[in-house]
Protein backbone atom coordinates (compact mmCIF):
# COMPACT_ATOMS: atom_id res chain seq x y z
CA UNK A 1 0.00 0.00 0.00
CA UNK A 2 1.43 3.28 -0.56
CA UNK A 3 -0.11 6.97 -1.10
CA UNK A 4 -0.59 6.63 -4.80
CA UNK A 5 -2.56 3.39 -4.75
CA UNK A 6 -5.78 4.92 -4.44
CA UNK A 7 -7.21 8.60 -3.67
CA UNK A 8 -9.53 6.47 -1.18
CA UNK A 9 -6.77 6.42 1.07
CA UNK A 10 -6.90 10.22 2.13
CA UNK A 11 -10.01 8.94 3.63
CA UNK A 12 -7.51 8.09 6.59
CA UNK A 13 -6.53 11.86 7.49
CA UNK A 14 -9.93 13.10 7.04
CA UNK A 15 -11.64 10.65 9.41
CA UNK A 16 -8.97 11.63 12.21
CA UNK A 17 -11.81 14.54 13.66
CA UNK A 18 -13.57 11.38 14.78
CA UNK A 19 -10.94 10.69 17.37
CA UNK A 20 -11.27 14.04 19.09
CA UNK A 21 -15.00 13.27 19.38
CA UNK A 22 -14.03 9.87 20.95
CA UNK A 23 -11.60 11.34 23.11
CA UNK A 24 -14.51 13.70 24.37
CA UNK A 25 -16.91 10.78 24.49
CA UNK A 26 -14.57 9.16 26.89
CA UNK A 27 -13.96 12.20 28.50
CA UNK A 28 -11.09 12.99 31.46
CA UNK A 29 -7.96 11.87 30.26
CA UNK A 30 -9.34 10.00 26.87
CA UNK A 31 -9.66 13.69 25.96
CA UNK A 32 -5.74 13.00 24.56
CA UNK A 33 -6.80 10.15 22.42
CA UNK A 34 -5.82 12.07 19.69
CA UNK A 35 -2.09 12.74 20.52
CA UNK A 36 -1.83 9.45 22.07
CA UNK A 37 -2.55 7.30 18.84
CA UNK A 38 -0.77 10.12 16.16
CA UNK A 39 2.26 10.80 18.84
CA UNK A 40 2.37 7.17 20.33
CA UNK A 41 0.62 4.74 18.65
CA UNK A 42 1.08 5.75 15.22
CA UNK A 43 5.14 5.33 15.67
CA UNK A 44 4.66 1.69 16.83
CA UNK A 45 2.52 0.67 14.12
CA UNK A 46 4.76 1.92 11.64
CA UNK A 47 7.64 -0.03 12.79
CA UNK A 48 5.47 -3.19 11.79
CA UNK A 49 3.75 -1.33 8.35
CA UNK A 50 7.34 -0.08 7.27
CA UNK A 51 8.38 2.44 4.76
CA UNK A 52 7.16 3.34 1.24
CA UNK A 53 10.50 4.72 -0.27
CA UNK A 54 8.63 4.33 -4.07
CA UNK A 55 8.64 7.36 -6.80
CA UNK A 56 5.77 7.42 -9.30
CA UNK A 57 7.18 6.64 -12.58
CA UNK A 58 7.53 9.67 -15.22
CA UNK A 59 4.69 8.61 -17.20
CA UNK A 60 2.76 8.11 -13.59
CA UNK A 61 2.90 11.99 -12.80
CA UNK A 62 0.89 13.53 -15.43
CA UNK A 63 -1.90 10.76 -14.50
CA UNK A 64 -1.26 11.56 -10.53
CA UNK A 65 -1.47 15.65 -11.26
CA UNK A 66 -4.85 14.95 -13.24
CA UNK A 67 -6.70 13.31 -10.73
CA UNK A 68 -9.24 15.87 -8.62
CA UNK A 69 -9.97 13.77 -5.95
CA UNK A 70 -6.61 14.38 -4.70
CA UNK A 71 -7.39 17.97 -4.39
CA UNK A 72 -11.08 17.14 -3.48
CA UNK A 73 -9.63 15.61 -0.34
CA UNK A 74 -7.66 18.55 0.84
CA UNK A 75 -10.62 20.85 0.34
CA UNK A 76 -13.15 18.53 2.35
CA UNK A 77 -10.68 19.31 5.02
CA UNK A 78 -11.19 22.57 4.94
CA UNK A 79 -15.04 22.08 5.12
CA UNK A 80 -14.12 19.67 8.30
CA UNK A 81 -11.59 21.72 10.10
CA UNK A 82 -14.45 24.70 10.24
CA UNK A 83 -16.46 21.81 11.67
CA UNK A 84 -14.37 20.27 14.12
CA UNK A 85 -13.79 24.02 15.53
CA UNK A 86 -17.60 24.89 15.69
CA UNK A 87 -18.11 21.64 17.22
CA UNK A 88 -15.38 22.38 20.07
CA UNK A 89 -16.73 25.43 20.66
CA UNK A 90 -20.11 24.35 21.15
CA UNK A 91 -18.87 21.25 23.18
CA UNK A 92 -17.08 23.62 25.38
CA UNK A 93 -20.48 25.47 26.57
CA UNK A 94 -20.50 22.10 29.21
CA UNK A 95 -18.96 21.82 32.57
CA UNK A 96 -15.35 20.62 31.72
CA UNK A 97 -12.62 19.90 33.97
CA UNK A 98 -9.07 21.90 33.40
CA UNK A 99 -7.85 18.41 31.98
CA UNK A 100 -10.20 17.90 29.58
CA UNK A 101 -10.68 20.97 28.38
CA UNK A 102 -6.99 21.20 27.74
CA UNK A 103 -7.07 17.76 26.22
CA UNK A 104 -9.92 18.72 23.55
CA UNK A 105 -7.83 21.88 23.07
CA UNK A 106 -4.92 20.51 22.30
CA UNK A 107 -6.48 17.67 19.74
CA UNK A 108 -7.95 20.02 18.06
CA UNK A 109 -4.96 22.14 17.77
CA UNK A 110 -3.34 19.42 16.33
CA UNK A 111 -5.28 18.68 13.89
CA UNK A 112 -5.97 22.17 12.55
CA UNK A 113 -2.06 22.41 12.86
CA UNK A 114 -1.09 18.90 11.72
CA UNK A 115 -3.01 18.50 8.79
CA UNK A 116 -5.00 21.99 8.53
CA UNK A 117 -1.74 24.09 7.92
CA UNK A 118 -0.10 21.37 6.16
CA UNK A 119 -3.66 21.37 3.72
CA UNK A 120 -3.34 24.59 3.57
CA UNK A 121 0.67 24.85 2.54
CA UNK A 122 -0.39 22.58 -0.35
CA UNK A 123 -3.06 24.27 -1.45
CA UNK A 124 -0.95 27.90 -1.27
CA UNK A 125 0.91 26.53 -3.93
CA UNK A 126 -2.31 26.38 -6.45
CA UNK A 127 -2.97 28.73 -8.92
CA UNK A 128 -6.71 27.65 -8.70
CA UNK A 129 -8.58 30.34 -6.81
CA UNK A 130 -10.89 27.92 -4.82
CA UNK A 131 -7.51 25.88 -3.60
CA UNK A 132 -5.90 29.49 -2.59
CA UNK A 133 -9.27 30.33 -1.04
CA UNK A 134 -9.45 27.28 1.01
CA UNK A 135 -6.03 27.97 2.00
CA UNK A 136 -7.02 31.32 3.14
CA UNK A 137 -9.44 29.68 5.50
CA UNK A 138 -7.51 27.42 7.10
CA UNK A 139 -4.72 29.56 7.88
CA UNK A 140 -7.23 32.44 9.48
CA UNK A 141 -8.58 29.51 11.60
CA UNK A 142 -5.55 29.65 12.92
CA UNK A 143 -3.96 33.24 13.08
CA UNK A 144 -1.81 32.42 10.63
CA UNK A 145 -2.39 33.65 7.04
CA UNK A 146 0.96 35.53 6.85
CA UNK A 147 2.78 31.75 6.57
CA UNK A 148 1.04 31.59 2.95
CA UNK A 149 2.99 35.21 2.26
CA UNK A 150 6.14 34.02 4.14
CA UNK A 151 6.39 30.50 2.82
CA UNK A 152 6.14 31.10 -1.08
CA UNK A 153 7.64 34.07 -1.30
CA UNK A 154 10.57 33.62 1.75
CA UNK A 155 11.32 30.34 2.80
CA UNK A 156 11.37 28.78 -0.80
CA UNK A 157 14.26 31.34 -1.85
CA UNK A 158 15.91 31.44 1.39
CA UNK A 159 15.77 27.90 2.83
CA UNK A 160 19.36 26.95 4.36
CA UNK A 161 19.98 30.64 4.91
CA UNK A 162 20.18 33.21 7.67
CA UNK A 163 17.77 35.11 6.01
CA UNK A 164 14.99 32.41 6.01
CA UNK A 165 13.22 32.34 9.46
CA UNK A 166 12.16 28.70 8.98
CA UNK A 167 15.26 26.68 9.04
CA UNK A 168 16.64 25.96 12.23
CA UNK A 169 20.37 26.41 12.71
CA UNK A 170 22.91 23.19 13.95
CA UNK A 171 22.95 23.18 17.69
CA UNK A 172 19.61 26.28 17.64
CA UNK A 173 16.87 24.12 20.16
CA UNK A 174 13.31 24.37 19.46
CA UNK A 175 12.85 26.18 21.96
CA UNK A 176 15.06 29.06 20.79
CA UNK A 177 13.70 28.60 17.46
CA UNK A 178 10.49 29.26 18.12
CA UNK A 179 10.08 32.57 19.04
CA UNK A 180 12.94 33.22 16.52
CA UNK A 181 10.61 31.90 13.45
CA UNK A 182 7.39 33.34 14.71
CA UNK A 183 8.95 36.50 14.83
CA UNK A 184 10.75 35.97 12.00
CA UNK A 185 8.77 35.20 9.68
CA UNK A 186 6.11 37.72 10.72
CA UNK A 187 8.43 40.64 9.64
CA UNK A 188 9.48 38.86 6.41
CA UNK A 189 6.29 38.26 5.34
CA UNK A 190 5.33 42.40 6.41
CA UNK A 191 8.48 43.88 4.06
CA UNK A 192 6.82 40.74 1.17
CA UNK A 193 3.56 42.48 1.40
CA UNK A 194 4.20 45.72 1.95
CA UNK A 195 6.63 46.04 -1.15
CA UNK A 196 3.77 44.45 -3.65
CA UNK A 197 1.22 46.94 -2.24
CA UNK A 198 3.50 49.92 -3.35
CA UNK A 199 3.86 48.23 -6.33
CA UNK A 200 -0.15 49.15 -7.22
CA UNK A 201 -0.37 52.59 -5.00
CA UNK A 202 -1.75 51.05 -1.84
CA UNK A 203 -0.46 51.31 1.79
CA UNK A 204 1.46 49.55 3.88
CA UNK A 205 -1.66 49.72 6.04
CA UNK A 206 -4.09 48.82 3.62
CA UNK A 207 -6.71 45.92 4.69
CA UNK A 208 -5.89 43.72 2.05
CA UNK A 209 -2.35 43.34 3.69
CA UNK A 210 -2.32 39.74 4.86
CA UNK A 211 0.11 40.32 7.76
CA UNK A 212 -2.24 42.74 9.21
CA UNK A 213 -5.26 39.96 8.65
CA UNK A 214 -3.21 37.53 10.18
CA UNK A 215 -2.78 39.27 13.25
CA UNK A 216 -6.29 40.24 13.25
CA UNK A 217 -7.61 36.63 13.02
CA UNK A 218 -6.48 36.35 16.92
CA UNK A 219 -8.92 38.60 18.06
CA UNK A 220 -11.58 37.14 15.85
CA UNK A 221 -11.46 33.89 16.58
CA UNK A 222 -11.35 34.92 20.55
CA UNK A 223 -15.07 37.18 19.88
CA UNK A 224 -16.09 34.17 18.02
CA UNK A 225 -14.76 31.77 21.16
CA UNK A 226 -16.31 34.24 23.35
CA UNK A 227 -19.49 34.72 21.26
CA UNK A 228 -20.04 30.73 21.12
CA UNK A 229 -18.70 29.66 24.90
CA UNK A 230 -17.88 32.38 27.06
CA UNK A 231 -14.59 32.88 28.36
CA UNK A 232 -13.83 29.02 28.13
CA UNK A 233 -14.34 29.33 24.65
CA UNK A 234 -11.87 32.21 24.05
CA UNK A 235 -9.46 29.58 25.64
CA UNK A 236 -10.59 26.86 23.02
CA UNK A 237 -10.64 29.03 19.86
CA UNK A 238 -7.24 30.85 21.03
CA UNK A 239 -5.48 27.23 22.19
CA UNK A 240 -6.02 25.69 19.41
CA UNK A 241 -4.88 28.20 17.28
CA UNK A 242 -1.53 28.27 19.61
CA UNK A 243 -1.36 24.55 19.21
CA UNK A 244 -1.53 24.42 15.36
CA UNK A 245 1.57 27.13 15.49
CA UNK A 246 3.32 25.63 17.93
CA UNK A 247 3.33 22.38 15.53
CA UNK A 248 3.58 23.73 12.25
CA UNK A 249 6.72 25.95 13.60
CA UNK A 250 7.83 22.18 15.00
CA UNK A 251 7.81 20.84 11.37
CA UNK A 252 9.70 23.75 10.27
CA UNK A 253 12.41 22.87 12.59
CA UNK A 254 12.62 19.41 11.67
CA UNK A 255 12.72 19.83 7.89
CA UNK A 256 15.58 21.76 7.46
CA UNK A 257 17.79 21.54 11.04
CA UNK A 258 21.48 21.85 10.44
CA UNK A 259 21.14 22.13 6.48
CA UNK A 260 22.76 24.87 5.39
CA UNK A 261 23.39 26.38 1.52
CA UNK A 262 27.17 26.83 0.92
CA UNK A 263 27.31 30.66 0.11
CA UNK A 264 30.14 31.49 -2.65
CA UNK A 265 32.36 33.99 -2.55
CA UNK A 266 30.01 36.99 -4.79
CA UNK A 267 27.45 36.45 -2.04
CA UNK A 268 25.12 34.31 -3.61
CA UNK A 269 24.20 31.22 -2.37
CA UNK A 270 24.57 27.88 -3.81
CA UNK A 271 20.93 26.63 -5.95
CA UNK A 272 18.74 24.25 -3.86
CA UNK A 273 19.56 20.87 -3.57
CA UNK A 274 17.84 17.69 -1.81
CA UNK A 275 20.68 18.13 0.42
CA UNK A 276 19.04 20.78 1.82
CA UNK A 277 15.69 19.45 3.56
CA UNK A 278 15.04 16.17 5.81
CA UNK A 279 13.03 13.31 4.62
CA UNK A 280 11.16 10.28 6.02
CA UNK A 281 9.88 7.56 4.44
CA UNK A 282 7.36 6.63 7.23
CA UNK A 283 4.47 5.03 5.32
CA UNK A 284 1.47 5.95 7.28
CA UNK A 285 2.89 9.42 8.85
CA UNK A 286 3.23 10.09 4.90
CA UNK A 287 -0.16 9.51 4.20
CA UNK A 288 -1.82 11.52 6.87
CA UNK A 289 0.52 14.46 5.98
CA UNK A 290 -0.09 14.31 2.46
CA UNK A 291 3.30 13.63 1.72
CA UNK A 292 4.57 16.12 3.39
CA UNK A 293 7.88 14.33 4.22
CA UNK A 294 9.46 13.86 0.90
CA UNK A 295 9.81 17.26 1.56
CA UNK A 296 13.24 18.25 -0.71
CA UNK A 297 11.09 17.04 -3.68
CA UNK A 298 8.88 19.56 -2.83
CA UNK A 299 11.06 22.00 -2.96
CA UNK A 300 12.61 21.07 -5.77
CA UNK A 301 9.45 21.47 -7.79
CA UNK A 302 6.56 23.15 -5.85
CA UNK A 303 4.22 22.99 -9.01
CA UNK A 304 4.80 18.75 -8.01
CA UNK A 305 1.08 18.02 -5.63
CA UNK A 306 1.12 16.26 -3.39
CA UNK A 307 0.34 12.81 -4.51
CA UNK A 308 3.14 12.55 -7.43
CA UNK A 309 5.92 13.53 -4.85
CA UNK A 310 9.28 11.23 -5.25
CA UNK A 311 11.33 10.06 -2.50
CA UNK A 312 14.92 11.16 -2.23
CA UNK A 313 17.09 7.80 -0.49
CA UNK A 314 20.73 9.80 -1.53
CA UNK A 315 19.47 13.05 0.60
CA UNK A 316 19.49 13.13 4.66
CA UNK A 317 17.33 11.19 5.80
CA UNK A 318 15.37 11.19 9.22
CA UNK A 319 15.45 8.44 11.63
CA UNK A 320 12.16 8.35 12.52
CA UNK A 321 8.95 10.22 11.70
CA UNK A 322 7.94 13.75 11.94
CA UNK A 323 5.91 13.42 15.10
CA UNK A 324 8.69 11.19 16.61
CA UNK A 325 11.47 13.91 16.11
CA UNK A 326 8.98 16.65 17.24
CA UNK A 327 9.16 15.06 20.15
CA UNK A 328 12.44 14.38 20.68
CA UNK A 329 13.34 18.08 19.42
CA UNK A 330 11.37 19.54 22.77
CA UNK A 331 14.43 17.93 24.35
CA UNK A 332 17.15 18.94 22.34
CA UNK A 333 19.72 16.72 24.05
CA UNK A 334 17.73 13.72 22.82
CA UNK A 335 17.45 15.48 19.73
CA UNK A 336 21.11 16.10 18.67
CA UNK A 337 22.31 12.79 19.71
CA UNK A 338 19.69 11.39 16.73
CA UNK A 339 20.66 13.94 14.33
CA UNK A 340 24.59 15.11 14.55
CA UNK A 341 26.07 11.76 13.87
CA UNK A 342 24.40 12.00 9.90
CA UNK A 343 25.02 15.91 9.85
CA UNK A 344 29.16 15.68 10.81
CA UNK A 345 29.00 12.64 8.05
CA UNK A 346 27.75 14.86 5.50
CA UNK A 347 30.22 17.17 6.47
CA UNK A 348 32.81 15.73 6.19
CA UNK A 349 31.90 14.11 3.06
CA UNK A 350 31.43 17.44 1.33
Amino acid sequence: MNLRSSPLLMLIPLSLPLLVVAGHAIGGVGEFLTPVVLFVLLPMIELWAGDDAASPADDEVATLQGQRAYTWALLAWAVLETLLIGWALVQARAPMSVIELIGMTASVGILTGGLGITIAHELGHRLDPVARGASSLLLTLVGYLHFQVEHNKGHHSHVGTDRDPASARRDESLWAFMPRTIIGSVRSAWAFEVADLAKVGRPAWHPSNRVILSLAAWPLLALVGLAVAGPIGVLVAVGQAAVAVFLVEAVNYVEHYGLRRHQMEDGRYERFSRQHAWDSPRRLTNIILFNLQRHSHHHSDVTRQYQSLGYTPDGPVLPSSYPVMIMLAMVPPLYRAAIHPQLDAMEAAR
